[in-house]
């Protein structure tokens, strides 16, 4: 019995091999997306890291995108403490409007230098745009003037957090006029609706594109600076996609509670058809059971399947409660399969959720069942996703086939997936066997040519398999 186990064993992988090789050459094959750092001066290829200072004199010069590459470099493999990285960073990060990135950069700076009152005036203007006056920007402008009381800019921006928040903005903005007296024209009203609107929409846009690339934590840090601005639409409260991606990504960041109140907020006002009154209705059945209020969701559970009882994302949604929540496996996998029964098999997320549940097999100990599942998905993919320009959009496919590949047992071929969606989301969880040290967990950044001058040039590429 014994030998015939063994024997069936190796049977079982070389059809495998077989399998990949003859009908699908190209998974064995793919092009690996690479990354190498090195400067090229007079034909003489010279370390990066012997030479980073040189490009740092022109950082300047580049692009937003460029200097984000550069500087997290610098942070990531050169010199985590090398505080003007984190300062030029913030700045490019401000630019493009990712106030969350902005200030956690300022505060990394800050911790480093907490003399420099620059830093300080730079994350509570940051705090000022957001709206998130008292006591997080009035703090930052006192410690800004405290260090430094010759600067307009300070006083004003300090004025500008009091005069919505607190007292003392009238004398604030004095100190500012004293100094620079073009600030008697200041408009707090007018520079609010400028800011609002500007914010607004960069966070709302981005709130989206993560929870699409389901970077959860920082799609609900940015649908929460568009709430704080009270600034919704009447369209986008009544929109299906920003209900449903807010809900979402509060639920899968663990914030429930903030989830339950948005969900009882949208169904007061919304107007949807059936199915997507009913995928609403399961979000909100999965925020009552994140805060441990049961009967409202069996209430919203069961209001959810009598509407659309042909729903697949409804029983998608259920099978995610079972299993995140109540740790109940067998209902997890029930709702799972029903929801593939619903789902058409052209469909993406049919790829995804075929293999969610193949997970969920394999932690059970079920491995012959989660490596069928697993192995029937991936040759069912008759193209695989283009890894050498990645649409970050994509990146749930990415993690899907790294997922694939590790219950398969293709450990090269995982690591390849991870990496990417890695690159695409950082906060995602990757098996520490394939990262035990989270310092290997390189950090993407775009290969791009940066001019230093008429015979230097930087070249970022990288091979992130190294």
């Amino acid at each position: 019995m014994k030998k015939y186990i063994i024997n069936s064993s190796i049977f079982t992988l070389i059809s495998f091999l077989f399998a990949e090789i003859i009908l699908f050459p190209n998974i064995l094959h793919e092009t690996i997306p690479y990354q190498s750092y090195k400067i090229i001066d007079d034909k003489k290829i010279v370390p990066f890291e012997k030479v980073w200072h040189e490009v740092w004199k022109n950082i300047d010069k580049l692009t937003i995108r460029e200097q984000i590459a550069v500087a997290s470099y610098i942070i990531d493999f050169i010199d985590p403490d090398f505080t003007p990285a984190y300062i030029v960073r913030g700045d490019a990060y401000f630019t493009n409007k990712d106030y969350i990135e902005t200030l956690q950069d300022y505060t990394a700076a800050i911790e480093q230098q907490p003399n420099n009152a620059e830093i300080y005036y730079k994350r509570g203007l940051t705090y000022n745009y957001i709206k998130d006056f008292y006591p997080n920007a009035i703090n930052d402008f006192k410690e800004a003037t405290n260090l430094n009381t010759n600067v307009a800019d300070f006083w004003a921006e300090y004025s500008y957090a009091l005069k919505f928040s607190h007292y003392g903005a009238d004398e604030m903005l004095a100190k500012a006029i004293a100094i620079n007296p073009q600030y008697k024209n200041f408009n707090y009203n007018e520079l609010e609706q400028q800011r609002t609107t500007i914010v607004y929409s960069s966070a709302l846009e981005k709130a989206l594109f993560y929870s699409y690339i389901e970077n959860y934590p920082l799609a609900n840090k940015y649908f929460d600076i568009a709430n704080r601005l009270n600034y919704l639409p009447k369209q986008a409260s009544s929109e299906y996609k920003y209900i449903i991606h807010m809900m979402k990504s509060a639920i899968l960041s663990g914030h429930f509670e903030s989830a339950f109140y948005t969900g009882k907020h949208f169904l007061s006002i919304a107007n949807l058809n059936d199915d997507k009154l009913a995928e609403l209705y399961m979000w909100e059945a999965f925020a009552c059971a994140g805060i441990h209020k049961k009967d409202l969701f069996a209430q919203y559970k069961d209001l959810a399947l009598n509407l659309a009882p042909k729903n697949s994302q409804v029983y998608w949604i259920l099978g995610n409660i079972y299993w995140k929540v109540y740790d109940d496996t067998t209902n997890s996998i029930s709702n799972y399969q029903e929801a593939l029964n619903l789902m058409s098999k052209e469909n993406p997320d049919y790829f995804i959720l075929s293999i969610e549940l193949a997970q969920i097999y394999k932690n059970l100990g079920d491995i012959t069942k989660a490596y069928d599942i697993a192995y029937n998905m991936i040759i069912s993919q008759k193209e695989l996703l283009n890894i050498e320009n990645i649409n970050p959009l994509d990146a749930p496919i990415y993690l899907t086939y790294a997922k694939a590949y590790d219950i398969l047992g293709n450990t090269q071929l995982a690591k390849i997936y991870y990496q990417i969606t890695f690159n695409l989301n950082p906060n995602i969880d990757i098996p520490e066997k394939y990262y035990p040290n989270n310092a290997e967990k390189l950090q993407y950044l775009p290969s791009i040519i940066i001019d230093i001058n008429d015979k230097t040039a930087i070249e970022l590429k990288t091979n992130i398999f190294d």
